[in-house]
C-alpha cells in the first residue's frame, strides 16, 4: 500500500495533469472535463466561477494539455489567462496563482507528479491541512480524480472502494 501525508515538510507533488492518459483522447478529454471543478474551486473556493469564467478555464485546460499533455501544470493554465485578452480571464489567472510555481500552494500542483494512488490500499492524511480549507479541499479533489483515472485505466476486474475518515468535516462547505 501507499501512505501519502501532506504536511508543511511533505515534498509531495499531486499535479493533476500528471494522471491523464496521453494514449486515450476519449479518457483524456473525460479526464480534462473533470479538472475544471477543481481549477474552479482554486480560483474561487467561497463563491465559484460563472459560466463565462468556466469558459475560459476550460480554453486555459485544453491550451496546457495540447502543448504540454500529462507535463503541463497549474502554472500553464493561470500563464493561458493571465495573457488573455479579456479581464476576467486575467482575474481568474490572478486567482489561481497562489497554485501557481511561485505561489503559496505551488509545489503540491506544479512538476510530475509524485506519489502514485494505484495501490491495492492507499492512505491519505490531510489532518495537517485543517487550517488550510482551501488547499484541503482542492487536494481531496484531485485525490478522487487521480484515483478515479487509475481505476478506470487500471484492473477492472479488482473491486475498488475510496473511503474518505471524516468526509462530512470536508464536506460540509467552508
Amino acid at each position: 500500500g501507499t501512505y501519502v501525508e501532506f504536511s508543511r515538510e511533505s515534498q509531495i507533488c499531486i499535479n493533476p495533469f500528471s494522471s491523464i492518459p496521453e494514449g486515450d483522447p476519449e479518457a483524456a478529454r473525460d479526464a480534462l472535463a473533470m479538472l475544471k471543478p477543481i481549477l474552479s474551486l482554486m480560483a474561487a473556493p467561497k463563491e465559484g466561477t460563472r459560466d463565462i469564467e468556466d469558459t475560459y478555464l476550460e480554453q486555459a485546460i485544453q491550451a496546457a494539455w495540447r502543448v504540454k499533455q500529462s507535463h503541463a501544470t497549474i502554472t500553464d493554465v493561470a500563464d493561458f489567462l493571465l495573457n488573455h485578452p479579456e479581464p476576467i480571464a486575467v482575474s481568474l489567472g490572478e486567482r489561481l496563482r497562489p497554485y501557481a510555481q511561485s505561489g503559496a500552494y505551488g509545489r503540491f500542483f506544479n512538476g510530475p507528479s509524485t506519489i502514485d494512488l494505484s495501490d491495492a490500499l492507499v492512505v491519505v492524511e490531510l489532518e495537517e491541512l485543517k487550517e488550510r480549507r482551501d488547499l484541503q479541499a482542492v487536494i481531496v479533489q484531485i485525490v478522487i480524480l487521480q484515483i478515479t483515472n487509475s481505476i478506470y485505466m487500471g484492473d477492472r476486474t479488482t473491486p475498488s472502494c475510496l473511503i474518505l475518515d471524516e468526509a462530512w468535516d470536508m464536506l460540509r462547505g467552508q
